[in-house]
């Protein structure tokens, strides 16, 4: 049987720690992009509001810095927002068979303004986009 992407990595405890970070980074700065459009703010707003370079917001909202609980919260903060967390058991993504998963419909792209821009190319968590895929190949397990 061929195992999945997702299979090869929770397999092995460094590609489920990568896996995690990787999903997290996403899902925090796809909710930061998410609540800056939602309230109409720019990142230059956002920048004035946080006393930070537009550079630097732009960093953060694409994921291409560590960013630290500090910084999390001060840009909900910013944004008049509180992060809320939790911790669920890690499991594995029940597996589909390859003509429910072609049922599965991606989200529109969002709108390329100059206000937000994604921090990713959808909604979907990345895990379960690479699930999707699998399984629309047929290569889900």
């Amino acid at each position: 049987m061929t195992s999945t992407v997702i299979e090869r990595f929770t397999a092995d405890p460094e590609g489920l720690r990568l896996l995690q970070q990787a999903g997290l980074i996403f899902d925090v700065t796809e909710l930061m992009c998410a609540t800056l459009e939602e309230q109409s703010v720019t990142r230059a707003e956002l920048a004035k509001r946080m006393e930070k370079s537009k550079g630097r917001i732009s960093q953060i909202l694409n994921g291409e810095t560590n960013l630290t609980l500090q910084t999390i919260a001060d840009v909900f903060t910013a944004l008049g927002k509180t992060l809320t967390v939790r911790a669920t058991d890690i499991c594995e993504p029940e597996p589909q068979p390859p003509e429910k998963a072609m049922q599965v419909k991606l989200p529109p792209p969002l709108p390329n303004t100059s206000k937000v821009s994604a921090a990713g190319t959808g909604t979907l968590h990345c895990l379960e986009a690479i699930v999707a895929f699998e399984c629309s190949l047929g290569m889900g397990a």
